[in-house]
C-alpha cells in the first residue's frame, strides 16, 4: 500500500484493511466459538440459549443461519468441539454428557455434516 503526501510517495507496511460482516439479528449476542474457511467460505459455529447455528458465508458480506437440531435430551451438558468445510459441506463435531432415563450422566461424541438438500 502507497500513500502520497506532498509529491512524496510512501510504502506503509503492515496495513489491513478490516470489515465487519453482520450477524443476523436473531443471532445478536450469541457465543461464536469457531471460524474455518475453504477459500470460497466461510462457515462460523455460534450458540445462543443452548441452541447451536452455523453462520455460513461465500461472498464475504452476508452471513447466512442454520439452526442445528442435534437431537439432544433436555438436561445434556455439551460444546462445539471442531469445524471444517469440505467442498459444499460443513463438518461439526460435539461433545458432553447426556442423562439417561435413571438420571445418570453418559459422555458421547457426534459428528454431523450439514449439506444442501
Amino acid at each position: 500500500m502507497f500513500l502520497f503526501s506532498c509529491g512524496e510517495e510512501e510504502k506503509i507496511e503492515n496495513a489491513f484493511k478490516i470489515v465487519e460482516i453482520p450477524l443476523t439479528s436473531e443471532l445478536e449476542g450469541a457465543k461464536l466459538t469457531e471460524c474455518v474457511s475453504d477459500g470460497d467460505m466461510i462457515a462460523i459455529f455460534a450458540e445462543l440459549n443452548n441452541e447451536g447455528y452455523i453462520l455460513y458465508t461465500s461472498d464475504a458480506k452476508t452471513f447466512k443461519s442454520v439452526q442445528l437440531n442435534l437431537g439432544l435430551a433436555v438436561g445434556t451438558h455439551w460444546s462445539q468441539d471442531g469445524l471444517a468445510i469440505d467442498n459444499d459441506k460443513i463438518w461439526l463435531t460435539i461433545s458432553g454428557d447426556e442423562p439417561d432415563s435413571d438420571g445418570n450422566y453418559n459422555s458421547f461424541g457426534r459428528i454431523y455434516c450439514i449439506s444442501d438438500g
